[in-house]
């Protein structure tokens, strides 16, 4: 381990995290304040000095603390080597929101020529874990931003993403924002939303304007026992027998 001065360190190029807890880099801070940095970051030899590969948090900290100099393990690697450490680093802390891990994981993999099965195996993850991360770029910014802000869960974002009509897709995004949703509710929803369309009722045009309202117009959807028109967020999907539902649609 050795002291380098922290004008001397640069970041990686591919950085694994763009959205970053501003309330738990404060924690971060404050406690390097009062203790120090505890754990030494990992850089590598470069031309212009070295470059970071492991540590991003606690390098911006001693940063903004105005550290002149830092605790570091310097190691030798490839770039593709050094992307592997990254990925173990921050598998093992903070947790890295899953638009951040997309946006990175198609930038290895253009640029090392990596293929899911290669880095589901270096992740410790599912193909399918990786493939989902990929699909996530192309979502609409309004769902990446909820992710990124812990407004919604990544389960629940994918079941929103996949709503077909524009309009539907936002205002029933909204709806989960302001209301809450978990994954089975967010299903129905998509399902309901494909089915009927609602996009197609007079007015409401084909595609989200620009300067929408941040509050949108309701969506309704009719109760199958009452038939009334009720706002997404309260219709609810109950599971029942068919002895049952005879009973509750008899009015028994």
């Amino acid at each position: 381990m050795k002291n380098i001065a922290i004008d001397k360190i640069s970041p990686a190029p591919e950085l694994m995290r763009e959205f970053i807890n501003e309330q738990e880099l404060q924690q971060l801070y404050e406690s390097i304040l009062r203790l120090g940095i505890i754990q030494s970051v990992v850089v590598r030899k470069n031309d212009d000095g070295y470059e970071l590969i492991a540590g991003y948090r606690r390098f911006l900290c001693a940063t903004r603390a105005q550290f002149k100099n830092m605790p570091c393990e310097i190691i030798e690697a490839t770039q593709a080597k050094a992307e592997e450490i990254k990925m173990a680093e921050n598998r093992c802390r903070e947790k890295v929101n899953p638009i951040d891990e997309g946006n990175y994981f198609q930038s290895i993999m253009v640029k090392y020529s990596w293929d899911v099965s290669q880095l589901a195996h270096m992740n410790g993850v599912s193909k399918s874990y990786i493939q989902q991360r990929l699909t996530s770029v192309n979502w609409d910014t309004q769902i990446k931003q909820a992710i990124a802000q812990g407004e919604l869960a990544f389960s629940v974002a994918r079941e929103l993403s996949a709503i077909e009509n524009d309009e539907s897709r936002y205002r029933i995004t909204r709806q989960a924002i302001d209301n809450g949703s978990n994954t089975a509710t967010a299903t129905e929803w998509r399902k309901n939303a494909n089915l009927f369309d609602v996009s197609n009722t007079e007015g409401i045009p084909e595609h989200v304007p620009q300067g929408l309202p941040s509050v949108p117009a309701e969506i309704t959807l009719d109760c199958q026992i009452c038939l009334k028109p009720s706002p997404v967020a309260e219709i609810h999907h109950v599971r029942m027998c068919n002895g049952c539902l005879q009973v509750v649609q008899s009015g028994g």
